[in-house]
C-alpha cells in the first residue's frame, strides 16, 4: 500500500508546467519518444530527462525503448487518475499548442517516411 511519501512523488509530476506538458502529450498521443518532446516543447534533453525521471520514480510511467528511441507512456494502472487529474487542464492553450505541434512533428516525419520508401522504389525526379 502506498504510504505518504508515495503520493507527494506522485503529485509532484503534476506541480511542474513542463511535467503537465508532458503527460497531457501522453494522454493525447499514447506514447511519446524523449526527442519529440526536446522538439515539440522546446526543451533540451537534460531537461525532458530530469523530468521523465521524477515520473518515472513516482511509478507514472512506463519506458519502452526500440533501438536508440525511447518511448514513455502513463502506465495502464495510472490511466484513469492521471486523466481524470488531467482532463481540466486539457483545453489550455499552452497544452493545445504543443498537442498541434507534436501533431505536426509526426505528420511530416510520416510524409518524410513516405517520400524515402517511394524513392526506393520508383524514381522520383529531384525538385518534386
Amino acid at each position: 500500500m502506498p504510504n505518504i511519501e508515495y503520493y507527494q512523488t506522485f503529485y509532484q509530476c503534476f506541480s511542474d508546467q513542463t511535467r503537465l506538458r508532458i503527460v497531457s502529450l501522453m494522454l493525447r498521443f499514447k506514447q511519446v519518444c524523449t526527442i519529440d518532446l526536446e522538439w515539440a516543447l522546446d526543451i533540451t534533453q537534460a531537461k525532458s530527462s530530469r523530468h521523465l525521471r521524477v515520473m518515472d520514480h513516482a511509478r507514472l510511467v512506463k519506458r519502452e525503448r526500440m533501438d536508440n528511441w525511447v518511448f514513455y507512456s502513463v502506465k495502464p494502472e495510472m490511466q484513469a487518475m492521471v486523466e481524470a487529474l488531467m482532463r481540466p487542464m486539457l483545453q489550455d492553450p499552452v497544452l493545445e499548442k504543443d498537442a498541434e505541434h507534436y501533431r505536426n512533428m509526426l505528420i511530416n516525419r510520416e510524409l518524410a517516411a513516405s517520400r524515402l520508401y517511394l524513392k526506393s522504389i520508383v524514381s522520383i525526379p529531384s525538385g518534386q
